[in-house]
C-alpha cells in the first residue's frame, strides 16, 4: 500500500487557511460580499453554515476609498480621469479588487487632498 503524499483534510478544518483564502473560499460558495473586514471567525462561520451573509453587518473598509473615487469621478470628470491609472475606460471602482482601489486612491491623491475630499462628500450628505 502506498502511503499518500498528501494528508487527508477535513473540508471544515479551516485552521491552516489564511484570511486571502478563507475570503476566495467565500466567494466560491457564492458569499460575494466577503472581505477583509470580517473577522476569520465570521468568515468560517459562513462558509460552515452556521450564519448567513445577511446576518453579517460588516462594511468593508475599502469602500470608503471606493467611494472617494467614484465621487471625484463624479464631481470632477475632466481633471480625475486623466490623472488614473486605471486600465478600465469605465473607472468602475466597485469592480476592482480591494488592493487596486486602495492603490490607486493613495498613488494618485496625497492625504490632504484625501481628507478635503472626505470633507466635501460628509457636507454633501448633510
Amino acid at each position: 500500500m502506498v502511503t499518500p503524499l498528501v494528508p487527508k483534510v477535513d473540508a471544515n478544518d479551516f485552521s491552516r487557511t489564511n484570511i486571502t483564502e478563507l475570503i476566495t473560499l467565500c466567494q466560491h460558495a457564492g458569499i460575494l460580499g466577503a472581505h477583509r473586514g470580517i473577522p476569520r471567525k465570521t468568515l468560517i462561520a459562513l462558509l460552515r453554515g452556521e450564519t448567513t451573509a445577511r446576518a453579517v453587518d460588516m462594511p468593508d473598509p475599502v469602500d470608503n476609498y471606493r467611494e472617494m473615487m467614484l465621487y471625484l469621478q463624479e464631481s470632477m470628470p475632466d481633471i480625475i480621469k486623466g490623472q488614473l491609472k486605471c486600465s478600465t475606460d469605465h473607472y468602475f471602482c466597485p469592480a476592482c479588487p480591494p488592493a487596486r482601489v486602495v492603490a490607486c486612491a493613495l498613488v494618485n491623491f496625497d492625504e490632504g487632498f484625501r481628507e478635503q475630499i472626505l470633507k466635501e462628500m460628509k457636507m454633501g450628505q448633510g
